[in-house]
């Protein structure tokens, strides 16, 4: 047996970073079981990855980093640090750990801050300076780490490179806790998840109503944190007396742990959502997505195939439309007079001959914007640069990470292509953002 290959992560982002980092993470354990995985999150953040029977060992650290958090990350060699915090702080905690291979944000012998690989130049120079491109962010790590580990590992273990990378086993839940009891009372019945927001309480009130009343074998429950209990028993008291006979209505908001919270997206067929946590959490598990909004679809965006993103105004049109796909075929016009002056898209997995990874296609029909079209050409040429894949001539090299519901982009280096070569980003130097959106604090869920 291959000798094992100790990988340090570093994460140390909100809980939505660490669910997109986790889902690259798993193909990649997959393709590579040698790898022996440890990550690293923030001290108050560590409730999904606590949970992750797959990852070898969890370090939490606070912020200052304490000498005792440090001697434990240097008790033994590193064969790899991978850096997916993308942020400036983070990068003096990888200057400080020596490993064999690199990948990330790190720090030079002059102190200066450094990307150890050109996908980082990318994050770095593209994605952190908000310009449009179309690679989800969970592409990017998947296709940053599987081509550096083609290249120095050679090809995955046969057995399991053309497997399917499923949600099964992702967490292991506990869901049998005291007063628990939404699998006896109601997982026989077709329930929508609704995690709360405050934007709701403009106009998630009506949008439940047109919902149950287009949809009446449809239920409703509404997950949310203790913060959020006052505001939702406000948007509860709104909805009294306009709920259509014979629907659910469930408040689950603040009433639930991690593990519950989970159990109950898992058995929803739809989550309607604002970009957070839960987006990220039912793209793991498999639920569908409709996510009202999104300022960036490739930093906020659900994973996988048959997701929506929608309007405020569109949203039951759209979930009416998206939850009757089985019997249209998607045959039937999708309303676009719904949509007003806003745009819909769905997602999709991209053949691995147009390179793999999600996408998400326009739902109206017309001519692409000049945003859309440099978006697209931007994609390419990334593609391009740093996997070697071109449309016409694709690489000749597996698609890594075949997924359900979790999908990455082909991990590969063509045959022109050297490994780590220096890309057009390979003199950019700039300081980042504090986390992947302009303005993000760290950690937020």
């Amino acid at each position: 047996m291959e000798d094992p290959k100790r990988c340090l992560v570093i994460q140390l982002g909100s809980l939505s970073q660490q669910l997109q980092s986790l889902m690259a993470l798993r193909a990649i354990k997959q393709l590579y079981p040698q790898l022996e995985l440890t990550i690293v999150v923030a001290e108050d953040a560590a409730v999904a990855v606590d949970r992750i029977p797959w990852i070898e060992s969890v370090v939490r650290i606070s912020v200052p980093i304490s000498p005792d958090s440090l001697s434990v990350l240097n008790a033994r060699p590193w064969d790899w640090i991978v850096n997916w915090t993308f942020s400036e702080a983070s990068s003096h905690l990888t200057a400080q750990i020596p490993a064999r291979n690199k990948l990330g944000y790190g720090r030079g012998r002059d102190g200066t801050m450094q990307c150890h690989d050109d996908w980082s130049m990318y994050v770095l120079g593209i994605v952190q300076q908000q310009v449009p491109q179309d690679i989800h962010v969970t592409d990017i790590m998947t296709t940053q780490f599987l081509t550096a580990l083609q290249f120095q590992l050679g090809e995955p273990v046969e057995d399991v490179a053309s497997s399917p990378v499923t949600s099964r086993a992702f967490f292991q839940l506990k869901t049998t806790d005291d007063g628990f009891d939404w699998d006896w009372q109601h997982s026989s019945l077709k329930w929508v998840c609704l995690p709360f927001d405050k934007k709701f309480l403009t106009f998630g009130s009506d949008m439940v109503v047109e919902l149950l009343e287009r949809h009446p074998d449809f239920n409703i429950v509404m997950c949310g944190t203790e913060p959020q209990v006052a505001d939702a028993a406000a948007f509860e008291n709104k909805l009294r007396d306009r709920l259509p006979r014979g629907n659910k209505f469930s408040n689950r908001v603040g009433k639930t742990t991690f593990d519950q919270w989970a159990h109950i997206l898992s058995r929803c067929q739809w989550v309607i959502s604002y970009p957070g946590a839960a987006v990220q959490l039912a793209s793991v598990l498999g639920t569908r997505v409709l996510m009202v909004t999104g300022e960036d679809l490739t930093l906020d965006g659900p994973y996988g195939n048959g997701h929506y993103v929608v309007p405020e105004n569109a949203v039951v049109s759209t979930w009416s439309y998206a939850s009757t796909e089985w019997s249209h075929q998607r045959k039937r016009p999708f309303d676009v007079a719904a949509l007003g002056t806003g745009k819909a898209y769905r997602s999709r997995i991209r053949p691995p001959q147009e390179g793999g990874g999600v996408y998400f296609e326009p739902l109206s029909r017309g001519a692409l914007t000049a945003t859309e079209w440099s978006a697209r050409v931007l994609g390419q040429v990334a593609r391009t640069w740093y996997c070697g894949w071109t449309r016409k001539s694709p690489c000749q090299c597996r698609t890594f990470a075949r997924t359900e519901g979790i999908f990455g982009m082909s991990g590969c280096i063509g045959e022109n292509q050297q490994p780590g070569g220096a890309g057009v980003f390979s003199n950019f130097r700039q300081e980042p953002k504090a986390a992947l959106r302009k303005g993000d604090a760290s950690p937020r869920s």
